[in-house]
């Protein structure tokens, strides 16, 4: 499996690790690229992501309330189905690690075969593996239930 990362904004992400999480999980992460908060920029770079052969986008940071957190609505914009699944369990997983987590705006789904999911920029090393574990069973055709 493939993927790529976006860090929406000023956001201090550990990539060292989240890569290393993923490779140890099966998911080569080709790059990690810091966009800034511009809704028409993210949605533009998501969909030129999506027409690639990547399995998953992770977008991390940008999901909260102030003004310029429009990760959920550039995303909206590119994808064809939302996984209301996985935004629970990754809305639900995370506000447990941090309380400011409740105010996420969580936004997961697929274009194309490609799946597209907004990570808070706090609490998102709590489900990141767990991600990448279920859509490796989902490529050993594991169905879901």
């Amino acid at each position: 499996m493939r993927g790529v990362i976006l860090i929406i904004g000023k956001n201090k992400i550990d990539s060292t690790y989240l890569m290393k999480k993923a490779h140890e999980n099966g998911l080569k992460i080709e790059f990690v690229e810091r966009i800034e908060r511009k809704e028409s920029d993210i949605a533009e770079r998501l969909y030129e992501l999506t027409c690639q052969d990547y399995d998953v986008v992770f977008t991390i940071g940008g999901t909260g309330i102030k003004d310029d957190d429009v990760a959920p609505e550039a995303t909206l914009r590119v994808i064809d189905k939302r996984i209301p699944g996985l935004e629970y369990f990754i809305f639900s997983e995370t506000v447990k690690s941090a309380l400011t987590g409740m105010f996420a705006r969580i936004v997961a789904g697929l274009r194309n075969k490609t799946f597209v999911i907004n990570l808070p920029g706090c609490g998102y090393d709590t489900v990141f593996s767990k991600i990448i574990e279920a859509m490796k069973l989902l490529e050993e055709g594991v169905e879901p239930s």
